[in-house]
């Protein structure tokens, strides 16, 4: 027959060893969540970059409609002046500060005297990435009689 206390200190032994932690599983556990963590981290970093340049891409397509209008308004508002310079393309011009865009219009006689084609071109750099985004429209000679 064995005493009671023998009893409840094999219990109170076994039921240490259930509750507690090895060292090696803390160190898998550490592990595995500096894995999670860094894998969130990078999928926050392209995100936000992914964001950054879709947001950039948009104002250089509003950039780009821009021009366009302008050159719209030159053909309105002086037509013969317009449709009699040619093909030429204007000086590149800088707009912005952070990114700065570049902008270069060119134009391209379709029907001499008639119609030219309005290629307007935007480029910028992101780090070490160069983007560009282009936009054309094609511009007639009408009056209004």
């Amino acid at each position: 027959m064995s005493c009671p206390e023998a009893v409840d200190m094999k219990s109170l032994i076994n039921h240490n060893k259930k509750q507690g932690q090895s060292l090696v599983e803390v160190v898998v556990a550490i592990g595995v969540m500096g894995l999670v963590l860094t894998s969130m981290v990078m999928a926050v970093t392209i995100g936000i970059k992914t964001t950054r340049v879709a947001k950039e891409r948009v104002e250089a397509r509003h950039l780009i409609e821009n021009r366009l209008e302008e050159a719209r308004r030159e053909r309105d508002t002086d037509p013969d002046g317009f449709f009699g310079l040619g093909n030429r393309t204007d000086p590149t011009e800088q707009v912005g500060t952070n990114p700065v865009y570049s902008l270069t219009t060119s134009y391209t006689e379709i029907v001499p005297g008639e119609q030219i084609e309005v290629e307007v071109e935007v480029t910028w750099v992101d780090g070490a990435n160069d983007y560009v985004v282009t936009g054309s429209t094609y511009l007639s000679k009408w009056e209004v009689r």
